[in-house]
């Protein structure tokens, strides 16, 4: 059975942090920067403002689900922020046992 769970807020700044947590269970998430600096997000290693995938100010979006792009949909992701802080909405769909 598939659940929605709920869409949290994650600050980012100009250190790298875990925007999604591993999940086995996950099949997706939506990831929307609501801040007003370019973030870049990266599966794996830390981000930094050369590498990764940038999401710009206010409306960057980036949607992955497994059946498109694998079982890394599963693994941590990690952001960056080019100024002081930022906002990241995450929205995470799982599957329940």
């Amino acid at each position: 059975m598939l659940t929605h769970a709920n869409t949290r807020v994650v600050l980012v700044g100009t250190t790298a942090t875990a925007v999604v947590p591993s999940n086995p269970n996950r099949i997706g998430f939506i990831l929307e920067n609501k801040g007003n600096n370019i973030v870049h997000v990266s599966f794996g290693e830390d981000p930094s403002l050369s590498n990764g995938i940038q999401l710009i100010r206010g409306t960057g979006r980036l949607e992955l689900w497994e059946y498109r792009c694998g079982t890394a949909v599963k693994d941590e992701m990690r952001a960056i922020s080019e100024g002081l802080s930022s906002s990241v909405s995450v929205t995470e769909f799982v599957l329940t046992p």
